[in-house]
């Protein structure tokens, strides 16, 4: 996931916060109210990035369908093996 394309959403949806706010329950509400338009904006955010790396995914589809994307067995076991070992 990209944090800048988060990052870029949530400053063009900023929203104006009084300075202060007292400790009445108006306040509080008001408070509330703010928190929940940021997870609303992270939310946004989230739900318009993919969850696949196309530029990573692409390039490797390709080479399966072609034909020339050949796996070591030997490498693929032993960093299997290394995984299983380190926990």
């Amino acid at each position: 996931m990209n944090i800048d394309a988060y990052s870029e959403i949530f400053k063009s949806t900023a929203i104006s916060r009084p300075k202060t706010l007292g400790s009445t329950i108006a306040s509080e509400i008001v408070q509330k109210g703010y928190q929940m338009k940021d997870y609303q904006t992270a939310m946004k955010a989230v739900a318009a990035c993919s969850d696949v790396r196309e530029e990573l995914t692409t390039p490797l589809k390709e080479r399966i369908q072609a034909g020339n994307y050949k796996v070591d067995a030997d490498a693929f076991a032993e960093k299997l093996l290394k995984k299983i070992s380190e926990r």
